[in-house]
């Protein structure tokens, strides 16, 4: 996997950045990729679809090395990134996070980091306030007193830790936003979370309350937990439904997927602006879809050849399944609906295969602000131009 010359680096953070390789990223080739670092977490959290424990050396050594994450930097530089995602697990557990940090910020490109903020020292924080992420931290909260905490995470202490982590962020100035994952064990709590965390949240109501399965589809028991903590589909409609308008994307939503479409799989960013590169070296089109026949072994090819070459051919897959076309592809609630490639691997091993649980919250938010009767299904309705159309004009003499 070695594409890129190693001695060519830049050895400073400072160092000026060669104005020939400034001009290939005016119009970036692809300005945004994840990289999931590890699937290795301190905490065990009861919801997670991802998680093995921090521990595990099998599972550590089967990771990318430090030398081939630098050369995939370089790589991704050159394709004109203009901002990488560090997510996992915990990044934070790699002993190599410090030099790929610095890596990327040589490099020019931004580092978005989701953490559980645990694992933050004194000396990250410094670091992160010396040399800037330039995008704010992505911190989860999984509750706001101890037992609470523990009670998702199952890892004692990891209140105290993550509280930690924020306050050295703050004493430093480190810019970050914090998600609350909503769970029944933590849900008492989401007011306290929201008082708390009003100067902390990007623009959003800052909750997340949809979970989703194991998508490596491994383990059917761990599943069957989290489909146990799922709130129901009503609820996350009325929950949405009374967000205020100002955190409320519900009608910029409908209103930009209005028009029908041929019976196209992949309705998302998927092989662009969904890439992602697991542990493993394995490019995935979409950070939710580790589905093996859409894997491009970046260990033996390169980001470019997965892109523009593997995944242009998927990208444009067709459905054939009779259920996709007469219902998902036609329905006009789609920009409501979370039914997407991913969430139907991940539920069903299969690409096009409806998932109720989505299809059933986004009509009964649309049962709830009248689009629709309590019979009548979103692919079935002649006149939804017509509706749409008042509804969003009601919704702007609202504003």
């Amino acid at each position: 996997m070695n594409h890129h010359n190693q001695s060519s680096s830049p050895t400073s953070y400072t160092e000026r950045v060669d104005p020939s390789a400034f001009q290939k990223r005016v119009k970036p080739e692809l300005s945004f990729l994840t990289f999931e670092l590890t699937y290795r977490c301190i905490n065990n959290c009861i919801h997670c679809n991802k998680v093995e424990p921090s521990h595990n050396e099998s599972e550590k050594a089967k990771e990318l090395t430090t030398a081939q994450l630098t050369d995939l930097f370089h790589q991704a530089a050159e394709l004109g990134v203009l901002l990488v995602k560090f997510t996992g697990g915990e990044p934070l557990l790699r002993d190599d996070f410090t030099e790929l940090y610095l890596t990327a910020r040589q490099l020019g490109m931004s580092v978005k980091l989701n953490t559980t903020a645990s694992l933050i020292t004194p000396q990250l924080a410094k670091l992160f306030a010396r040399i800037p992420p330039k995008a704010p931290i992505s911190i989860t909260v999984y509750g706001m007193t101890d037992e609470t905490y523990t009670a998702v995470t199952r890892n004692p202490g990891s209140f105290e830790s993550a509280f930690n982590g924020i306050r050295l962020l703050e004493q430093n100035r480190v810019p970050f936003h914090t998600v609350f994952m909503s769970l029944k064990p933590n849900v008492h709590e989401e007011q306290a979370y929201l008082n708390w965390s009003a100067p902390y949240r990007d623009g959003t109501e800052g909750i997340k309350r949809k979970l989703l399965l194991r998508s490596r589809r491994d383990s059917e028991l761990r599943n069957k937990k989290i489909i146990a903590l799922r709130p129901n589909s009503a609820e996350i409609a009325q929950k949405t439904v009374n967000l205020p308008k100002e955190l409320n994307y519900s009608d910029l939503l409908l209103r930009d997927k209005l028009h029908t479409t041929e019976p196209i799989v992949f309705r998302c960013g998927f092989g662009r602006n969904s890439c992602a590169v697991d542990p493993y070296g394995n490019l995935l089109g979409c950070l939710d879809l580790p589905n093996p026949e859409l894997m491009y072994d970046l260990r033996t090819g390169s980001l470019r050849e997965g892109i523009f070459g593997f995944f242009e051919e998927i990208r444009h897959r067709q459905s054939s399944s009779p259920q996709f076309k007469n219902e998902c592809s036609v329905c006009f609630l789609r920009g409501w609906c979370d039914n997407c490639a991913a969430k139907s691997w991940s539920e069903n091993g299969t690409l096009d295969t409806p998932v109720s649980y989505y299809c059933d919250e986004a009509h009964n938010r649309a049962r709830l602000l009248g689009l629709l009767s309590n019979e009548e299904k979103g692919w079935e309705v002649e006149n939804w131009q017509e509706r749409v159309s008042a509804f969003l004009k009601t919704s702007e003499q609202t504003t």
